[in-house]
């Protein structure tokens, strides 16, 4: 045994960093407090307490030998199991374990650690619009759904190093008609302000229209509230449209020309304008065109559990009707 394994063996654990993917409300908790076998040790609940905060930032300024991390993130726990550290994680066997979790790859890419003690709120400035149509897209997902958002946007920001050094994002949108209706989808790219390069898969996402009356705009819908759900509607971006209809509709709305004034439109306009700066592009060929389309002939040739059956014209009436005043206090992002 190594002398860092001696001492991480002989510190005796006096509090718990409970992650936010985790939260104090989980049973692992007491599952952990009841193994360590310390009622009065310390919970730092990180979801309250440092909401948002980066890898780096919880590695190296809340863990210390005699403190241990619970969380889900298998990566982040074997980043902490590598230095050192104290670190439990659910098992294949349902029982908690402080090894390292196997088959994980690849090796997280920590950014420098920011100057500065601990924040009270690592997220950028909460925006009320976007809360509020969140909470609609939200209504129509599943607990599993949306805790897939979730890790997309804890690893965005983990590439990244913080939220500060994510600079634009550009995003592919598509669809295409099936024997059951219309397949859409959407594929995420993030760029770095500096130090790192940038995120060309950092989400993707697809649906199967299960409306009864299907519109074009549904994939744009689609596409745009994943950005308000990953919370980068403060960046500027640029949308790729993979259609050349859906494309005009998109620029005469961006230009502020609404041809149509239908449920579609209304929720369109609505999500471009929550969106700090966007730039329509029509993309009919190169890279982000035959990536999108050839996964878009791949979804419709056959199931796959990538699909996402959703009534995207509820969807899109909830978001064209819900009044910017209500609260979403409830909402589980």
């Amino acid at each position: 045994m190594s002398n860092r394994n001696r001492t991480r063996a002989r510190s005796p654990i006096e509090r718990i960093v409970v992650d936010e993917c985790v939260g104090t409300n989980s049973p692992l908790l007491g599952q952990l407090i009841d193994q360590i076998g310390n009622r009065s040790i310390e919970i730092v609940d990180v979801a309250g307490q440092h909401p948002g905060i980066p890898d780096i930032v919880l590695l190296n300024k809340l863990l210390d030998h005699r403190t241990a991390l619970l969380t889900r993130d298998r990566v982040l726990h074997n980043v902490a199991i590598d230095r050192g550290l104290q670190s439990f994680i659910l098992s294949p066997k349902g029982s908690l374990t402080g090894r390292k979790a196997l088959g994980v790859s690849p090796r997280m890419r920590l950014q420098p650690v920011p100057s500065g003690g601990l924040r009270a709120s690592y997220l950028p400035e909460p925006d009320p619009e976007a809360q509020v149509i969140v909470g609609c897209v939200a209504g129509f997902l599943s607990e599993h759904q949306l805790k897939k958002f979730r890790t997309k946007r804890r690893r965005i920001r983990a590439h990244f190093g913080s939220f500060d050094n994510i600079a634009a994002t550009a995003i592919t949108v598509g669809r295409k008609r099936t024997e059951g209706g219309f397949v859409g989808g959407c594929q995420l790219k993030v760029d770095a302000r500096h130090g790192v390069t940038s995120l060309s898969s950092a989400s993707e996402s697809y649906f199967l229209d299960c409306s009864p009356h299907q519109e074009p705009l549904h994939c744009v819908v689609w596409a745009l509230a994943q950005l308000l759900i990953l919370q980068l509607q403060s960046l500027p971006a640029t949308l790729f449209v993979c259609d050349a209809g859906v494309f005009q509709q998109c620029a005469n709305l961006v230009s502020g020309h609404c041809v149509r004034n239908s449920l579609a439109a209304q929720a369109t306009n609505r999500l471009l304008r929550a969106i700090c700066k966007v730039r329509v592009q029509g993309c009919v060929k190169g890279r982000f065109f035959d990536r999108m389309a050839g996964k878009l002939h791949q979804l419709a040739e056959g199931d796959s559990n990538e699909l996402v059956p959703i009534n995207m014209e509820a969807v899109t009436a909830a978001v064209a009707r819900t009044p910017a005043n209500v609260t979403t206090s409830a909402m589980p992002l």
